[in-house]
């Protein structure tokens, strides 16, 4: 099953187990990594039938359209939250040429990946998740948090792997906070 699916990605383990996967059940895509590596080894896969390198996610959407058919819609894959961002924010322009991993109108998966909304789905639909808080300003001053904690960015795509950290006590988390606040998720 060639040309059929295209998958984007960086140059990471995600992308490559992504890439196995569907080698292994004869699907071999096309692959779009997102690198600025002169010689990145995730172009070496075996199961890949064609390859091409984009330095920036802001051009992938002009890189479909000039590939994209109307009679035959590839199925996109992406294998990173920047890209399913980047895919979201085009898909009014790309969904009449490409099956989209994305919901059905442009800006609608952007919200579900803010991990309140996810933590507020999950528990709708009868999931366990862990204890979770989103503070304000005000209500920080009051709080009685419990150590040790963890801090992420509300969303993946506007916060970074950096802001991700562990606090054991509450001198340390308040300096964070202060200086993360609109992006954390205690």
């Amino acid at each position: 099953m060639r040309d059929k699916v295209i998958v984007i990605g960086g140059c990471h383990h995600n992308t490559l187990g992504v890439l196995r996967s569907l080698g292994i059940k004869g699907i071999f895509p096309t692959l779009i990594a997102i690198t600025d590596k002169n010689d990145p080894y995730i172009k070496y896969c075996k199961y890949i039938d064609e390859y091409k390198q984009l330095s920036d996610v802001k051009t992938v959407a002009d890189y479909l359209l000039s590939i994209g058919n109307t009679n035959n819609k590839r199925i996109i894959i992406s294998c990173a939250d920047f890209v399913t961002s980047y895919l979201d924010i085009n898909y009014d322009k790309l969904s009449p040429y490409y099956i989209l991993p994305l919901g059905r109108k442009q800006g609608e998966i952007k919200t579900h990946m803010d991990k309140n909304k996810m933590a507020q789905t999950a528990l709708k639909s009868g999931f366990s998740i862990p204890f979770y808080q989103i503070y304000t300003e005000q209500s920080l001053k009051t709080a009685n948090i419990p150590y040790p904690c963890i801090t992420k960015p509300l969303n993946s795509v506007d916060g970074t792997k950096s802001q991700i950290k562990v606090f054991d006590n509450n001198d340390s988390l308040q300096k964070h906070l202060n200086e993360n606040l609109d992006t954390s998720f205690i």
